[in-house]
């Protein structure tokens, strides 16, 4: 496959999520710099920068609610959401561990991981610890699945590289 072009910008991806609407998203290291948004055309691998910097020198991972709002972790600043000027502002300042993976369940509830599984109030910023998982969680993916169940697919870090749904 070709390998992903943005612009001539190092290539250090952080996090990816689609919209509805199939428009991929990543967030790209910024170095010491604020990490860019970015939109990848899946077709070319070719990016285009979105709004330019962030605002934000330190995300983890992205996540799309149902209504294409953007979130972004912030080890600094916890929640963060784009701002109509395409900035990401914090939505509060948590004092939770480092979340290293982001996703909107199917019924529109953001969770967030690493060593612990949490579920994340997007108009405060607040966490629930739900419970303790494998260190290192680096992924998660949230999946419709008939009613009334929903499915959260929790990816490691670990050595085995283990996958778990709940």
């Amino acid at each position: 496959g070709a390998t992903i072009d943005l612009g001539g910008a190092a290539v250090s991806i952080l996090g990816l999520a689609f919209t509805a609407g199939g428009t991929l998203y990543a967030i790209n290291d910024g170095g010491a710099g604020a990490d860019t948004l970015w939109t990848i055309d899946l077709g070319s691998g070719v990016g285009a920068m979105v709004a330019g910097a962030t605002g934000q020198s330190d995300l983890t991972d992205l996540a799309i609610a149902g209504d294409g709002s953007l979130f972004a972790w912030s080890l600094a600043n916890g929640l963060v959401k784009r701002s109509g000027a395409g900035t990401f502002d914090a939505v509060g300042n948590l004092a939770v561990p480092a979340i290293a993976a982001l996703t909107f369940g199917s019924d529109g509830t953001l969770y967030g991981a690493e060593s612990a599984l949490y579920r994340i109030d997007t108009g405060t910023g607040g966490t629930t610890l739900i419970g303790m998982v494998a260190p290192n969680l680096r992924g998660l993916a949230g999946a419709s699945v008939p009613e009334p169940a929903g499915l959260l697919l929790l990816g490691g870090g670990d050595i085995d590289g283990s996958c778990y749904g709940v």
